[in-house]
């Protein structure tokens, strides 16, 4: 006579939903209580840093458009103006761009990338940027 064994399972299946279930209200409480107010602090960060880039970004603009005015296409003007204007100009585009890459790796690390705040932060001043630029050829 050959046996044959039959696996069965150690807890039953009511005791493995329950502890399922006791898993994911555990889950639950635990995203509730720390990581809820982090959510929000992340997405009040992303809209304060999108707030200074349009800032800065207005700024980069200005200062470009003054440093265009002190220097004309022929190369006469005021030399001290035009590189005081070109060096903020600069300035206020290394900030746009490192507050940019911050604001990437801070919603990327918190795994927030699908939320709409999260999205605009990240794609709208490379959209600001590009299309100044464009501007200007028309200006």
């Amino acid at each position: 006579m050959v046996k044959r064994w039959h696996c069965t399972s150690v807890f039953s299946p009511d005791e493995n939903t329950d502890s399922i279930t006791r898993h994911k209200r555990r889950l639950a409480e635990t995203r509730g209580s720390s990581a809820a107010p982090l959510a929000e602090k992340i997405i009040v960060m992303t809209r304060i840093i999108l707030i200074v880039q349009i800032a800065l970004i207005g700024a980069f603009f200005y200062c470009s458009w003054q440093a265009d005015q002190a220097m004309d296409k022929a190369g006469i003007g005021n030399l001290e103006l035009w590189r005081q204007y070109s060096s903020y100009a600069g300035f206020a585009f290394y900030l746009v761009v490192c507050l940019w890459v911050i604001t990437i790796i801070t919603v990327v690390s918190s795994k927030r990338f699908t939320e709409k705040s999260s999205q605009i932060a990240i794609g709208f001043p490379p959209i600001i940027m590009v299309s100044g630029w464009l501007l200007y050829w028309f200006i």
